[in-house]
Order: C-alpha cells, then sequence, then structure tokens
C-alpha cells in the first residue's frame, strides 16, 4: 500500500545535539533491543544506559555540529511520523578506505591522513589543492591503495 500524502513520513538531515540523542535512544531501542539483527535483547536498565551513551558518543562524534569544517562529510537522516515521531534514521557519511584489505578508517585516521597528505605538498601545490573537490585532494594525497567510499551507518527502522 502506498501511504496517502498525508501519511508520509517527514525526512530531515541534523547535526543537532538534542536531535542526536533523540535518534540514539531510538536507535538503542530499534536496533539493540528490538532488533532483526540480533532478535530481541533483554537488556537491563544499566545496559541500556551504557549503551545509550556509547550510541549519543559515535552518532555526536559522526553527525553532530562542528565549529570547523570535516574534509569527510557526514550526515543524519532521521524519517519522522506524522506526530513527530522518530520512525527511522540512516547516517551517511564519506571515510577513507583501503582498497586491497576493503577496510575503512575511522573518521580520525581519514581525516589525519588526508591533513598530512596535504601537509606535505608544497606551498603553491597546497594552495591550489585545499580548496578542491574532496575526490581530487584525495587523488592528490592519498597514497594509490587508499580511496573514498561512502558509507551507510546507524541504519534503524
Amino acid at each position: 500500500d502506498v501511504p496517502a500524502d498525508g501519511d508520509r513520513p517527514e525526512f530531515s538531515n541534523t547535526d543537532d545535539y538534542a536531535e542526536i540523542e533523540e535518534c540514539a535512544k531510538f536507535f538503542v531501542k530499534s536496533f539493540w533491543m528490538q532488533g532483526t539483527t540480533l532478535g530481541n535483547l533483554d537488556l537491563t536498565g544499566k545496559q541500556q544506559s551504557a549503551i545509550l551513551e556509547e550510541q549519543k558518543r559515535d552518532m555526536g562524534n559522526r553527525y553532530g555540529r562542528l565549529l570547523g569544517e570535516r574534509k569527510l562529510k557526514s550526515s543524519l537522516i532521521i524519517s519522522r511520523d506524522d506526530g513527530g515521531n522518530i520512525n527511522g534514521c540512516v547516517g551517511v557519511e564519506i571515510a577513507v578506505a583501503n582498497k586491497q584489505s576493503c577496510s575503512v578508517l575511522s573518521r580520525d585516521a581519514g581525516e589525519q591522513l588526508l591533513n598530512s597528505g596535504l601537509a606535505s605538498l608544497g606551498g603553491r601545490q597546497r594552495g591550489l589543492i585545499r580548496k578542491a573537490p574532496l575526490t581530487e585532494l584525495a587523488s592528490a594525497v592519498l597514497a594509490p591503495d587508499m580511496g573514498l567510499i561512502p558509507v551507510l551507518s546507524n541504519l534503524a527502522v
């Protein structure tokens, strides 16, 4: 069944920490406690709190508002029902990956590789590539076995 126009979910992209915390609570319930991957888990209050704190930390680091600008962009997309309740979320990120081992680097490691590669360039070359699109920057400063990939994370419905 296709929902009527008024019944379609509302989607938003957020970097607001209050919304990220709300999404983390939804994620704990929908993924950890009632998820299809692990089945229904009967978590104690202490376990729920520990997982919630880790989810808030992880989501805040990945999607939260920064004073500066990330080279490796990310977005947290939230779906809400007509009542404003979250009914789904997904994170979308650009990450640095090793093409040989198919391993994805953490955001910090990927940003550090890009920054150190940029710093190793001469002044003129660094000035030219600094404002270039990310794909050009990555091609100029990453080793041949490294590249950029899109990553979906924190998916829950």
